[in-house]
C-alpha cells in the first residue's frame, strides 16, 4: 500500500482552516482527536470546527476520510470505520517552542490516494520551504531544503520561539531559498 507523508512546521490554527478546506474541496468526513488518559474524539462538520474544538478543550490529531468515520470513546485512536484516512498532527506549542507537524496516510491506490496527494499538495502550496536543523546537544547542522513551514510558524520563529523537532532536541531555523 502507498504511504503518504509531509513533514513541517505549522500553527493549530492554519492547520485547521487548512483541513476545512480540504473538507470542503474533497467532500471529506472529520474526526477530532485529543491525547489525554482517556482518548478522546469527535466527528466534525465544517461549521462547526471551532465548537468541537472548544468542546475538546484543544486538539492533536484529526483525522480526514472521504468515508464517514464513527468516534468510539476509550479506543487508540478514538475513531472506527474507513480504514483509509490521513491523519493529520499538530506539532504542540509549549514555552520550549513549536514542534513538527505533520500528514500522513497509508491507502489503497485509487481516488482515496489520488486525494491524499492532492492535499500534500496543497498543503507545499500554502508554506515555504528551507531550513538548517541544528543538534544544539553536539552542534551539528545541515541545510533541509525541502523542510515546509507555514507563516504562522515563520512569525513564531521571528519572535523566538523555537522550532523543534517532532521528538528530541534538534532545532530547526528557517532559511528559505
Amino acid at each position: 500500500m502507498p504511504k503518504i507523508s509531509l513533514a513541517f512546521h505549522a500553527v493549530a490554527d492554519e492547520l485547521v482552516a487548512w483541513a476545512g478546506e480540504w473538507c470542503r474541496e474533497h467532500q471529506l468526513h472529520m474526526v477530532l482527536e485529543r491525547f489525554s488518559r482517556e482518548p478522546r474524539g469527535v466527528a466534525v462538520d465544517d461549521a462547526n470546527i471551532d465548537a468541537a474544538i472548544r468542546d475538546l478543550g484543544g486538539w492533536n490529531r484529526m483525522w480526514l476520510s472521504p468515508q464517514p468515520l464513527t468516534v468510539a470513546p476509550g479506543k487508540r485512536p478514538p475513531i472506527a470505520g474507513h480504514p483509509h484516512r490521513l491523519s493529520v498532527y499538530a506539532g504542540e506549542l509549549t514555552e520550549g517552542g513549536l514542534r513538527e507537524s505533520g500528514l500522513g496516510a497509508t491507502t489503497a491506490t485509487g481516488p482515496t490516494l489520488q486525494t491524499w496527494r492532492a492535499i500534500v499538495k496543497s498543503a507545499k502550496s500554502k508554506m515555504r520551504k528551507g531550513a538548517w536543523v541544528i543538534n544544539p546537544v553536539f552542534g551539528g547542522k545541515s541545510r533541509l531544503k525541502d523542510h515546509y513551514f507555514s507563516e504562522g510558524a515563520l512569525a513564531l520563529s521571528r519572535s523566538g520561539t523555537k522550532m523543534l523537532a517532532v521528538a528530541g532536541w534538534n532545532e530547526y531555523v528557517f532559511d528559505p531559498k
